[in-house]
């Protein structure tokens, strides 16, 4: 049983800001006994202090005087989630603390085009997603396109190359494909060999597996293993009629020299102008 002169002394102590296990020797009480005498009166609740009347006259005061709440926290010593709880049960208007963070765009575009990629971004500026979308729309910030951006991944060893059965030896493979147009270079090419057979076509998409297809001379695999850029490897200069049949036969052989390829490039490039970046 707990005497009133116990009970007094018990929420003096408290209020001075002793522990329950301090509370518990002084009183020569155990420290359950301690902690649901606590609960009776009204001083704790299992986690944090009650909150005395004169706590709460405070905060009335100080959110008339129009401190933020991290400023009552600070006056108080109280959590924001006590305060905010407390001052919405009791109808206070208080004046939460917004930071407007600036961002430097210009800085993020410079580590960006310094080789930083997308996730980079996100942590080293802490950036949401939403932020870089919006930068986006507005002109701030610009991305590589996918030919430059796996250049630059493999540069900074962002990308490694692995086996060739993964995502990345495919998305390569694309970057590598031909998208020129072969009346553009009519010169280079042996039409009469697509006149004689057609191109070639799988069963399930015209049946004609004795027609001609582009050859890349340096083949893909050839070049994704020694990263060498996509833009040589898709260049027409590296591209030859042939039929599928001969170009299922080579596999992925090379039919010239990465030095006779650059060779080519650059007396193509002189003849017809520049393709591509290379």
């Amino acid at each position: 049983m707990w005497s009133k002169d116990e009970t007094r002394v018990l929420s003096e102590l408290y209020d001075s800001g002793k522990s329950i296990k301090e509370l518990s020797e002084i009183l020569n009480k155990t420290e359950i006994s301690v902690y649901k005498k606590l609960k009776r009166i009204e001083k704790f609740n299992g986690r944090n202090k009650f909150w005395s009347d004169d706590e709460l006259l405070k905060l009335k005061q100080l959110s008339g005087l129009k401190m933020t709440i991290k400023q009552i926290s600070d006056e108080l010593g109280r959590t924001i989630f006590s305060i905010r709880r407390k001052a919405f049960r009791n109808n206070i208007d208080i004046v939460e603390e917004t930071r407007k963070v600036e961002i430097d765009w210009e800085v993020i575009q410079s580590e960006y085009d310094s080789g930083l990629n997308y996730k980079q971004l996100l942590k080293k500026f802490k950036l949401t997603p939403k932020k870089i979308i919006k930068a986006q729309k507005s002109g701030q910030l610009k991305f590589r396109n996918r030919k430059d951006a796996w250049k630059k991944s493999v540069e900074t060893g962002n990308r490694k190359i692995k086996e060739k059965n993964n995502k990345l030896y495919k998305d390569y493979r694309e970057l590598c494909s031909f998208n020129f147009n072969l009346s553009d270079f009519s010169d280079e090419f042996d039409f009469g060999l697509i006149e004689k057979f057609g191109w070639y076509k799988a069963k399930n998409c015209g049946d004609n597996p004795g027609g001609v297809s582009r050859d890349h001379m340096i083949s893909i695999k050839y070049g994704f293993e020694n990263q060498i850029d996509p833009m040589i490897i898709s260049h027409p200069a590296n591209c030859k009629l042939i039929l599928q049949v001969e170009n299922s036969k080579k596999r992925e052989k090379n039919s010239l020299t990465l030095s006779e390829l650059l060779n080519r490039i650059k007396n193509w490039n002189l003849k017809y102008g520049q393709v591509g970046e290379c």
